[in-house]
């Protein structure tokens, strides 16, 4: 296949990170405007584009192009894809198509009659996750309801709120959230449900665009909805429910509730690796909020457990980058534990447990306040270790401190031997995972946290069948698409960048 390019915009620059490991591609020509002749004549030659040309005449008169991929504002398309397919030339054309479906069928018929391809580059229907989700849809039963979000606030945005009107936003020219992002859900829809028995478009318009808005797809027996704005943002997110999708996340759970990796979830419920790892992380997002909500009353067991940084799932260009610190050792870390992270670990009369990242190194009065002294209430004595950050927030706060000689679990009849028996249950448990990242060490702490409890209030299989229900009910997930934006505390990045100056 012989390309030729029209445009130079973004997501022609998109289209460059990955063409060229797409075999029998040749980038024949590149062209956009006279205006901006020099940016393109620099991307063909950073991106190996063997022509650059001034117009797209002169693009269509190359002989050695097969195939067009218009990548052209929103209404330009239509002109642009019927002169390419009278000149013989197989189309490629960027979302959307056309402006009007009279447009579309023009050029479809067009095509027929030449024998030539005419594709919308929109890829959502063969994604293997979208042909994966359409193969398990009936796991979930009767489909009820269906939503997808696809909301970016755009760059171009402010410009158009001071009257600055690009194409974007400008109705002449197809611009608005419909046809720029909301689309996206329609072609996931039309895959995965087909074609809706009603459609229903309630938009925000400002200076006769849309904005943002809702599209509601009546399918009969479910109904969808699909949100796009450019106005605002939120997670890109989709969900799928049937009457029968609890089930399917019941033995995900149970199987989270057992320890089991994510490989073993993967081949328990068939679904991906890569699914099954979106999942713990949305089922282990939900116990935050019952983590968050536990307080620690009457006599109090207090230690620090320490955590060397892990990088286990990082790329290393999304690694934060320090200069090296010069010390008469040469490595700029002081203390044993400098450079890891301190875990303040507490346990009451009741078991209810805290385990919370506070920072870096030996724990401090501060990192005390930040994490235990958000916890307390009621509380009259803290068990710990004779250190001056424990003595230092005890009197603050008013709590008798039982101080225990460093090294020691007890003194008389006072101890720290529950918590010392956590730490020990806390280690051999996250064995099971082969290494924790770092960013990810208190999402696993909250949910060691929470079985820990539960198992102590009640019996096992009352967790599986009311507890993560509840938690699942109150839908409080992370999305799916945040997962890899998650970052570690900004202490920790510091313990980072000293690790990688290190390596």
């Amino acid at each position: 296949m012989r390309l030729g390019i029209a445009g130079a915009g973004m997501i022609v620059r998109g289209l460059f990170t990955f063409i060229h490991e797409v075999e029998g591609v040749e980038l024949e020509a590149i062209a956009s405007t006279e205006k901006s002749i020099d940016k393109v004549r620099k991307m063909a030659k950073e991106n190996h584009v063997k022509k650059a040309y001034l117009n797209y005449d002169e693009l269509l008169n190359d002989e050695d192009i097969d195939v067009m991929y218009i990548a052209t504002p929103n209404h330009l398309h239509y002109q642009m894809c019927k002169q390419a397919l009278e000149r013989g030339k197989h189309v490629i054309c960027e979302k959307p198509f056309t402006s009007r479906v009279e447009e579309l069928e023009e050029l479809s018929q067009l095509a027929k009659e030449k024998n030539l391809f005419l594709l919308e580059a929109i890829s959502t229907q063969y994604l293997p996750n979208v042909l994966k989700i359409k193969e398990k849809l009936s796991e979930l039963g009767k489909i009820k309801i269906v939503t997808a979000n696809y909301s970016q606030y755009s760059s171009r945005y402010n410009a158009f709120k001071e009257g600055i009107i690009q194409p974007a936003f400008d109705y002449t020219k197809s611009g608005g959230a419909l046809m720029d992002l909301n689309i996206y859900n329609i072609h996931l829809m039309v895959a995965l449900f087909g074609k809706p028995l009603k459609v229903n478009y309630m938009a925000n318009i400002e200076k006769n665009i849309d904005t943002s808005g809702i599209i509601t797809l009546d399918y009969g027996s479910f109904k969808a909805v699909c949100i796009g704005a450019k106005d605002c943002k939120a997670p890109i997110a989709t969900s799928i429910q049937g009457d029968q999708g609890e089930e399917a996340y019941k033995n995900i759970i149970d199987n989270l509730l057992n320890g089991f990796s994510i490989r073993r979830i993967a081949e328990e419920n068939n679904i991906s690796n890569y699914t099954s790892f979106r999942l713990r992380h949305k089922i282990l997002y939900a116990l935050k909020q019952f983590v968050e909500n536990m307080k620690l009353s009457g006599n109090i067991q207090s230690d620090e457990k320490y955590f060397s940084i892990n990088l286990k799932g990082t790329k290393k260009e999304n690694m934060p980058r320090y200069s090296k610190k010069r010390t008469s050792k040469g490595n700029g870390i002081k203390g044993i534990s400098h450079h890891k992270a301190c875990v303040v670990s507490s346990i009451d009369e009741n078991d209810n447990l805290l385990l919370k990242i506070a920072g870096l190194g030996r724990c401090t009065t501060d990192m005390l306040k930040e994490t235990l002294g958000q916890k307390l209430d009621n509380a009259k004595s803290i068990n710990a270790d004779s250190a001056s950050a424990y003595q230092d927030f005890c009197e603050e706060n008013h709590l008798t401190l039982n101080a225990i000689p460093s090294g020691f679990h007890s003194d008389g009849i006072f101890n720290i031997s529950e918590i010392n028996g956590v730490h020990s249950q806390l280690e051999t448990w996250l064995c099971k995972f082969k290494g924790v990242s770092t960013r990810h060490l208190q999402e696993y702490l909250d949910w060691f946290t929470y079985i820990f409890t539960m198992k102590k209030r009640f019996m096992l299989n009352k967790i599986k069948t009311e507890s993560y229900s509840q938690l699942l009910i109150n839908d409080n997930y992370i999305k799916s698409n945040d997962i890899s934006k998650i970052e570690m505390p900004v202490d920790l990045n510091i313990a980072y960048a000293e690790y990688l100056n290190q390596s």
